[in-house]
């Protein structure tokens, strides 16, 4: 074989991506050509997505198991102001299947929620909405066999209507799957995190609205007295601990893939585990945007300490693109919070 056939075999072997997707029997094949013909959505303007981002495309497939041939995931792109945009939605049957597959699901309630003509704010089960009311949210409860008290969203009917399609003709069911998605999202952070649905980035692909966030103040470093954060278990020697607490950290690499979001703390959730270097607690906690819910993990128990102390406010959280969603860097309160 010639050194341009091993090259070529190589470059193949890169980009193509083979993965089991979930309720299926048989294995599927992704590249990013085949996004790009076959399953990414063009923008308005005609532009079709990268290949970093039919790249991303597809490991987010592989990693949630989603099969973009079933109709479980869809590419679609959007022209905003920095230019074309791509985003992964899904449709809400994939949450549902991926909900009932979980031991704990035991159920969703959902429904509107509508002004009276008294004035009075009515949540109400299912999709009718009475002449004379105003339809302003949806609402839904997931409940899980292993916790106290559901998980409750509920969402405003201006922030995703698009005024049109579905929208004009089923405004109400449209609003709900909205809350439905959040809520599944919420209670199933593990099978759900990263995904959002049509209904969710409909208004963001249809009307071409930016999603950039303007920039913000690096928050102040809650572990400045200590070390980076440590991987799983892991302790230095006994000799060298007082060392390690006189090390300074290092200044983050603007150009290290880091990046910063803010919203409000919602959820801080803990799950301990082993590894080969001995237990661990992986943390994880959920942030409102302007765009929904993010996930952030991290091992780091006091960041999620202090994320904790803080919920229901804004703060602003230095991240990084991991391997199983977003790791968190660091975390504080805005100047104007702290």
């Amino acid at each position: 074989m010639t050194e341009e056939k091993k090259n070529a075999v190589t470059t193949n072997e890169e980009t193509s991506v083979e993965f089991m997707p979930f309720g299926a029997n048989d294995k599927i094949r992704l590249t990013a050509s085949m996004v790009r013909q076959f399953i990414a959505v063009p923008t308005k303007s005609g532009a079709l997505p990268t290949e970093r981002d039919c790249i991303r495309f597809i490991m987010l497939c592989r990693g949630k198991r989603a099969n973009p041939f079933e109709g479980d995931c869809f590419l679609i792109g959007y022209d905003s102001q920095n230019g074309p945009s791509f985003s992964l939605v899904c449709g809400l049957e994939l949450f549902e299947k991926r909900a009932c597959m979980e031991e704990s699901y035991n159920g969703t309630e959902s429904g509107i929620i509508v002004q009276t003509q008294e004035n009075e704010i009515v949540e109400r089960p299912g999709t009718l909405v009475l002449i004379g009311e105003k339809l302003v949210g949806g609402w839904a409860k997931v409940h899980r066999k292993d916790r106290a008290m559901p998980e409750y969203k509920s969402v405003d009917f201006a922030t995703y209507d698009i005024g049109y399609s579905r929208w004009k003709k089923d405004p109400g069911g449209m609003i709900m799957k909205v809350a439905r998605s959040q809520a599944l999202r919420a209670a199933f952070p593990t099978a759900l995190g990263g995904l959002y649905t049509q209904e969710e980035m409909q208004r963001v692909t249809e009307m071409g609205e930016d999603t950039a966030r303007a920039p913000v103040s690096m928050p102040k470093r809650l572990s400045e007295a200590t070390e980076a954060e440590p991987q799983p278990g892991a302790q230095p020697p006994a000799g060298q601990q007082a060392d390690a607490a006189k090390k300074e950290p290092e200044p983050a690499d603007a150009d290290d893939g880091e990046q910063t979001i803010s919203g409000i703390i919602e959820t801080v959730n803990r799950k301990p585990g082993k590894s080969s270097k001995g237990e661990y607690v992986k943390c994880g906690i959920c942030v409102t945007t302007a765009t929904g819910d993010v996930w952030v993990n991290t091992f780091n128990t006091d960041l999620a300490d202090a994320a904790e102390a803080a919920k229901g406010q804004k703060g602003d959280f230095i991240v990084k693109q991991g391997k199983y969603g977003m790791d968190l860097i660091d975390f504080g309160l805005p100047e104007n919070e702290a």
